[in-house]
């Protein structure tokens, strides 16, 4: 008989090699509520790997509450660039290095298949970091810099089923976020 089955306490249960585990952090509306953030899903796997999909308004408190150090979880897939599907990712971002994470953050987020270069996720980073320069250049000589560290990979958001993660044995394929009709 286990104790508390039905309850999870991060850091008391580990996971076996062909394991995985889903933490709902978030699966709300785009309108937060006290009780329920914008999507956000933490997947942990039994090699160690941790992935974060989407970090939607309110994620980020779901998140640290976990207590897993910001180190493991440095590789964030945002699904659509929507504020409910991204709204805590700067956050999570500029707060990382004073939440003791030391190194960069790697981002994966739609771009491509015909959009403009404007709707991608590699224009949406670059001016998250531009917003956030007072603090960054104020952090200097008091945070490791490398923790700002970010690396952005765009893939095409219209293909189905297209690898755009292949790295220790881990294989994430992606399907289309469709939300509007282009002409």
């Amino acid at each position: 008989i286990v104790a508390n089955r039905d309850v999870y306490y991060p850091g008391t249960e580990s996971l076996a090699p062909d394991e995985m585990r889903v933490i709902a952090c978030g699966s709300g509306i785009p309108m937060p509520r006290l009780k329920q953030a914008s999507p956000c899903f933490l997947i942990e796997l039994g090699n160690g790997d941790k992935f974060i999909f989407d970090m939607g308004v309110g994620a980020m408190e779901r998140i640290t509450s976990l207590g897993i150090s910001l180190d493991y979880l440095d590789k964030i897939f945002i699904t659509h660039l929507h504020m409910d599907h991204m709204g805590d990712l700067p956050a999570f971002y500029i707060l990382g290095p004073q939440n003791n994470r030391s190194k960069g953050l790697r981002v994966w987020g739609p771009g491509g298949g015909g959009s403009p270069e404007k709707w991608g996720m590699k224009s949406a980073m670059g001016h998250m970091v531009k917003t956030w320069t007072w603090m960054t250049d104020t952090l200097v000589g008091l945070i490791d810099g490398s923790s700002l560290g970010l690396e952005v990979t765009e893939y095409d958001w219209s293909k189905i089923n297209n690898v755009i993660y292949d790295e220790n044995g881990v294989i994430i394929r992606s399907l289309p976020a469709i939300h509007l009709e282009q002409s």
